[in-house]
């Protein structure tokens, strides 16, 4: 099976080379074959701040080892035994155009999320007019489904990928990391909840901070304490807890 996904590859990268968009289509690639759930080309195109017709040309010119969802429209590859070929440097050569490195590409997909984050992060990320958050029939599913599929995905696993690289390169780009904890760490924990999704701060950010170097020092300072409210059964009340904190 292989030499059948080598010969293939060689192929497709070889109409991508001549439709001049190589490094578009390994990023792209790259998420398809990484991400922790399946993305579209809008999400990904808006992830990795690419042009969409790029991002489509590159899902096009590989669409014999992936496939889209007519449903959903999230792509993804034909078949995990392809995703193993592309990853493992013992079967597929790491120089070739189409291997995937698994650290390289989770720290590429860790820093875009954060760009994301620190770009379109804000308070209050459904819009939700303040007059209304006491109501208890409130439909927050309708107000959280406007929330774009990009910025969900980055909220919820840019952990996930950082805790697959080398963070010490990741923490070297600065700016990034320290403008998401000193900015919109709290504007995070506030989307985390009102997706249910609070138990990464439970369980990934300890992970994270336990792997960051001695002498690295991030404020990340987020306890059940500083936030002493039922947050999870009561997602909204998230954002009543951060109107003090608006600016």
């Amino acid at each position: 099976m292989d030499k059948i996904y080598e010969t293939t590859c060689q192929r497709i990268f070889s109409n991508i080379i001549e439709a001049g968009i190589r490094p578009i289509a390994i990023q792209v690639l790259s998420v398809i074959v990484i991400s922790r759930q399946r993305l579209s080309s809008d999400a990904i195109s808006n992830l990795l701040q690419l042009n969409i017709n790029d991002v489509n040309l590159s899902v096009r010119l590989m669409q014999s080892v992936l496939k889209v969802d007519l449903h959903d429209s999230c792509i993804q590859v034909f078949h995990k035994s392809i995703v193993d070929y592309l990853t493992d440097p013992k079967r597929c050569d790491p120089k070739s155009t189409f291997f995937v490195n698994t650290a390289e590409s989770n720290l590429m997909i860790a820093i875009k999320c954060l760009e994301c984050l620190n770009k379109e992060l804000h308070f209050n990320i459904c819009k939700l007019d303040p007059g209304i958050l006491h109501k208890e029939n409130l439909d927050i599913e309708y107000h959280v489904s406007k929330i774009p599929n990009h910025l969900v995905y980055a909220a919820k696993f840019w952990i996930s990928h950082a805790l697959q690289c080398d963070l010490t390169i990741l923490i070297s780009t600065g700016e990034i990391l320290d403008m998401f904890t000193a900015t919109h760490l709290l504007h995070w924990v506030e989307l985390l909840s009102i997706c249910g999704s609070l138990s990464i701060i439970q369980v990934q950010l300890p992970q994270l901070i336990l792997r960051i170097p001695n002498q690295t020092v991030i404020p990340i300072q987020i306890t059940e304490k500083s936030i002493p409210i039922p947050i999870q059964s009561k997602p909204i009340n998230i954002i009543k807890r951060l109107l003090p904190f608006k600016k």
